[in-house]
């Protein structure tokens, strides 16, 4: 499973673990539960949702 985001470049990274080197986009690749926690998922989501809400 993989969750991408669209304006992922712009993210804090703090924990380094978005991929991707391209000019907008950063992903999670390879995406399995047990990784949800541990890669901090729910937080890049909330990072994602405030930059788009403003």
């Amino acid at each position: 499973m993989a969750l991408e985001f669209s304006r992922g470049a712009a993210l804090p990274d703090p924990h380094s673990v978005l991929e991707d080197t391209g000019k907008r986009r950063r992903h999670f690749k390879g995406l399995r539960p047990a990784d949800i926690d541990a890669k901090h998922v729910a937080r890049y989501i909330k990072m994602a949702r405030q930059a788009v809400d403003g």
